[in-house]
């Protein structure tokens, strides 16, 4: 994996164009960096046409460090941090979620202007474009996550949902997938306590299923999380973690059911 040294990577597009400064930039780099770039200028853009906000263009970019945070130069602990983001089983918010694909820095929503966004109910007024919303809206990244079934009602989307959905749409580097430090399921499957919870919770869901054959699998997953508990006392299982780890059969038993 090389790594070269104050990469500017430029966009030049009939409504956006600027160029974007990487302090560091991978050859395996998770979100293309034009696709980064290419937020960033929007963002900036609206910002400059709509607000007095002062934005840093680079404050964004993961691979970037800011002088206030005491980090060293060319630092990759934005990049690991966001990478740390991605492993098994971690709830993420629709706005966390988005930078991921967008290849952005997460960790910056929670400052100024990013931290009043709600991207999660988003819908453009009449006086469009009149809040930094707008500049998310017209992105195709927004649009799929947003109409995307992976997402809970919450807006909320598990991590490996949000890797399923990049794969598909071609949003995330395949070769940079496979470095990422994400649980490995299939180890913990073969532990006989762990096969016998997997046999039990088949069972239910199976049961669960014929009465409703339209159920959705994270609600699937709650009430097979409620049985477990209130008849067979099994209380250390999560919601999530029933949905991730023992509902990977889930189409298949709702045409077996």
């Amino acid at each position: 994996m090389a790594i070269k040294k104050n990469v500017k990577v430029e966009i030049n597009f009939p409504d956006i164009n600027g160029e974007v400064l990487f302090d560091t930039l991978s050859d395996s780099r998770l979100v293309k960096a034009a696709i980064s770039a290419n937020a960033v200028l929007v963002i900036e853009k609206w910002l400059n046409q709509n607000t007095k906000y002062v934005f840093n263009r680079h404050q964004l970019i993961p691979e970037n460090v800011k002088e206030y945070d005491e980090l060293q130069k060319y630092s990759q602990f934005y990049v690991n941090s966001c990478s740390e983001l991605l492993k098994s089983d971690t709830l993420l918010t629709f706005n966390e979620a988005l930078f991921l694909l967008l290849g952005l820095n997460p960790f910056e929503l929670i400052f100024p202007p990013f931290n009043k966004l709600n991207l999660t109910n988003y819908s453009p007024p009449i006086d469009f474009p009149s809040s930094l919303e707008c500049a998310f809206f017209l992105i195709k990244h927004y649009q799929i996550l947003k109409r995307s079934s992976f997402l809970r009602h919450d807006g909320r989307i598990l991590s490996e949902d949000l890797i399923e959905l990049a794969k598909r749409e071609g949003f995330f580097n395949e070769v940079a997938l496979q470095t990422l430090n994400t649980e490995e399921i299939d180890n913990v499957k073969r532990k006989p306590s762990t096969i016998n919870t997997q046999n039990l919770i088949t069972k239910i869901a199976k049961t669960i299923i014929k009465d409703y054959p339209e159920i959705q699998k994270q609600i699937l997953a709650s009430d097979i999380n409620k049985k477990l508990k209130e008849e067979q006392s099994i209380t250390h299982l999560e919601d999530s973690t029933i949905e991730r780890q023992y509902l990977n059969n889930f189409k298949k038993l709702k045409g077996i059911a």
